[in-house]
């Protein structure tokens, strides 16, 4: 191999110039990994080099093959790039390849990596993946995937259909003040535990608002995010949705980014210029404007797309089984409508990637007019119209349409301000899906550059690299130089391409010689090899929002009560807070109350509140802010004022704890590290602060859960004037003990009201 031939070469070289005094004053460090030989395009303000070299995952050196000459040892392994390019690693930043949770084979990614892509964004859409769909625990998806491991990088955005999910809003309807008061707490909690922005997608929920948008969007701004949008219409009010997507963007004071973008329908084409001058004027005047498209013709997504934007499968599905005719005519109207006015009624235009049938008959790959000649039917519009409602009547396969225009997707590649994005997931190489999951960057460097020639290579560069690290906020990836993570990819210009096609579906590319991820090797002379599933060399990517320490302190105030406490340290976000999240295991269901003493000028931005998880475990929240966003500004804090009580009835003495804890400064992105702390006993007190649990747990059933809230929505009013405001709201339970209702003004405002069911709602319900 041309490896261990450059290896052996090197080595000789480098003991002959060791014997060289005046060369070699001192011994330099020796690499881990060495690329020589080749075109290496930094992506970083034009530099070129010949060879590349890496230590301990990073970039460690950059230049000529002689200069890395001294650097190779007896460990180093050497890669020859003769006749190849040595570029950044790929960003893929749209993505829905949220599946990588779904099993453990998904967490090696091979369809990407073998593309040379060696970073992903999930989340895109609107949709993020299950696992943190119902409570927006962006942080516990994240920490979980980190501790399995995965091969490539990973980071998400959240979406804001989840977020509506989470709070059961009808597709039909807009979400009122109060929802989206909610949202923009969870959307905050997304932030603060890893999440890169937000994502919509508005095609699929036309109800929701501009406002409600602009709403949401607006905190993920305060945090450091982008918004990225699959804007409402891509269609017919294509330049209206991009309005909008720039409105959005403007007044929510946050980066916005067009995902997808594309013109789609023969009668649309004309409108990709009026696009790109609009991106363009909106940057002019100094607004962060972006985009991601795909080098593709075809479009995938839900059949049921057919049917409008004023109806749903689940209406169809409805209406058929109402009986009511009427309004399945309408959809299917809608139906014939969009084959005409986009696809000139040519069903060959629509392909189905997975399908089968009411008898059996396997159509996956196949067109709806394949299906048609199959069944001896016209090719009609109207035939179009009956089939596509009949498949939808027991079924909802995915399509991919040919709707757009090689010309415009070759215009949208151009533009300055692009990022190409596969909008694919992570799958097997099998039939049926479109090519894009396989062959999305292969393809550009391939088609659009060497055979075309429309783009050149730096521009192709520019777009895979550069750009997507810029709109990600990378400070460390996008680009080769010297301390950058080495994610770095070696291609043959001559020989790379995409070899997944419509018709055969799935396969690898060729042409893609290395991949590294993080200095390690995961594609190997063209292969994928099988040692990354154990290396699992990828980062779980944590978003600007948050910057993560994690303390296990053991609490000895009572050695044969008191279990592990955890502390979770955010800090660094846009606002200078630290947030400090308690999660304490205690026997007895006894519960801890921690007062926090802060150093160096902290401020404490509320108490610290405690709700009791189940199985011995209490879970609270405090919020300090410090003075200045310079977090080497503070090296400690003190917990002080540890109070120990139970609901049991016994007695338990008072003891304070004064826990330190020093925080090294420094951690940033998505550093974690654990931290021992010295654990002392204090003097006995007797601040004792039942308020900090008892306001909560109305019914005194040591849970702070959804009978709290039913118990607020009954008994107490919301306002000061209502006449329960000074009621003893009697509550039947095991102890026999009631709460007033003055503990309904769960902010402490003096007024009971929406905000403190507000309150209770997302801070305190499980």
């Amino acid at each position: 191999m041309k490896k261990r031939k450059m290896l052996s070469l090197f080595l000789t070289a480098a003991m002959v110039l060791t014997f060289s005094a005046s060369v070699y004053a001192a011994p330099a460090e020796m690499l881990d990994t060495v690329i020589v030989n080749g075109d290496v395009r930094t992506m970083d303000g034009g530099k070129i080099a010949e060879a590349v070299g890496i230590k301990d995952g990073r970039i460690s050196f950059i230049g000529t093959n002689k200069q890395a000459e001294g650097r190779i040892g007896a460990g180093t392994t050497v890669i020859d790039a003769e006749g190849s390019v040595v570029a950044p690693g790929f960003i893929d930043l749209h993505t829905h390849a949220d599946n990588i949770s779904q099993s453990n084979a998904n967490y090696f990614a091979e369809n990407y990596l073998r593309q040379g892509v060696t970073t992903i964004l999930g989340g895109n859409c609107g949709d993020g993946w299950a696992s943190y769909r119902n409570d927006v625990n962006v942080a516990g998806f994240l920490n979980a995937m980190k501790a399995v491991g995965i091969s490539i990088n990973f980071g998400t955005l959240v979406g804001h259909e989840n977020l509506r999910e989470t709070l059961d809003v009808p597709y039909e309807l807009a979400s009122t003040a109060a929802q989206i008061e909610v949202m923009k707490a969870y959307m905050e909690k997304a932030m603060q535990g890893g999440a890169f922005g937000l994502s919509t997608g508005l095609e699929y929920r036309p109800f929701t608002s501009t406002e409600e948008v602009i709403e949401v969007a607006r905190v993920a701004g305060q945090y450091g995010g982008f918004y990225a949008t699959h804007m409402r219409d891509e269609r017919d009010r294509l330049v209206e949705a991009v309005e909008e997507t720039i409105l959005i963007g403007k007044e929510a004071n946050i980066p916005a980014h067009i995902s997808h973008i594309k013109a789609d329908g023969t009668g649309n084409w004309y409108k990709t210029d009026i696009v790109i001058d609009l991106v363009q004027a909106a940057r002019d005047q100094g607004q962060d404007v972006t985009m991601d498209v795909y080098p593709y013709n075809a479009w995938s997504s839900g059949i049921s797309l057919f049917l409008g934007a004023d109806y749903t499968r689940t209406q169809l599905l409805n209406a058929i089984r109402d009986g009511d005719t009427a309004l399945v005519a309408k959809m299917r109207a809608n139906v014939a409508f969009e084959m005409d006015e986009y696809y000139n009624g040519d069903g060959d235009l629509v392909r189905l990637v997975s399908y089968t049938d009411r008898d059996g008959v396997d159509y996956s790959a196949k067109s709806l007019f394949d299906i048609l000649r199959n069944r001896g039917l016209a090719l009609t519009t109207d035939n179009l119209a009956d089939l596509t409602i009949d498949i939808l009547a027991h079924a909802s396969p995915s399509v991919i349409a040919f709707g757009m225009s090689e010309e415009n997707v070759i215009k949208n590649m151009k533009a300055p301000f692009s990022s190409i994005g596969s909008d694919g997931s992570i799958r097997t190489y099998s039939a049926g899906p479109h090519p894009r999951n396989y062959g999305t960057f292969p393809r550009v460097l391939g088609y659009f550059v060497r055979d075309i020639g429309v783009l050149t290579l730096d521009e192709a560069l520019q777009s895979m690299t550069a750009n997507p690290a810029e709109r990600y906020g990378f400070k460390d990836r996008g680009i080769i130089r010297e301390g950058y993570w080495a994610d770095i990819t070696v291609f043959n210009p001559e020989t790379v391409n995409d070899n997944a096609t419509f018709e055969g579906g799935g396969a690898p590319p060729s042409g893609i010689d290395y991949v590294l991820v993080n200095g390690v090797v995961v594609v190997d002379d063209g292969d994928y090899i099988a040692r990354v599933q154990a290396k699992r060399p990828g980062h779980v990517l944590f978003g600007p929002g948050t910057d993560m320490l994690g303390l296990h302190i053991s609490a000895a105030a009572e050695s044969d009560i008191s279990k592990d406490v955890c502390f979770t340290l955010s800090a660094g976000n846009a606002k200078n807070l630290l947030t400090v999240e308690a999660e304490i295991m205690i026997d007895g269901n006894m519960l801890a109350s921690i007062g926090v003493e802060p150093l160096s000028g902290f401020t404490v931005m509320n108490d610290i509140f405690w709700s009791y998880a189940g199985g011995g475990m209490w879970k609270g929240t405090v919020t300090l802010a410090y003075p200045s966003g310079d977090k080497e500004g503070f090296t400690s804090f003190v917990f002080t004022d540890i109070a120990e009580f139970v609901f049991a009835p016994r007695a338990v003495g008072d003891t304070t704890v004064a826990l330190t804890a020093a925080v090294a400064s420094g951690l940033v992105g998505s550093a974690t590290e654990y931290i021992g702390v010295a654990v002392s006993e204090g003097e006995a007190t007797t601040n004792i602060d039942q308020r900090v649990f008892s306001k909560y747990d109305l019914n005194r059933d040591n849970a702070v859960d959804a009978l709290d809230l039913g118990i607020m929505l009954l008994y107490c009013g919301f306002d000061s004037d209502s006449p329960h405001w000074d009621v003893l709201v009697k509550v039947n339970d095991s102890r026999g003990k009631g709460v007033t209702a003055s503990m309904c003004d769960v902010n402490g405002d003096g007024v009971i009201d929406m905000l403190d069911l507000l309150d209770l709602f997302i801070h305190y319900t499980k």
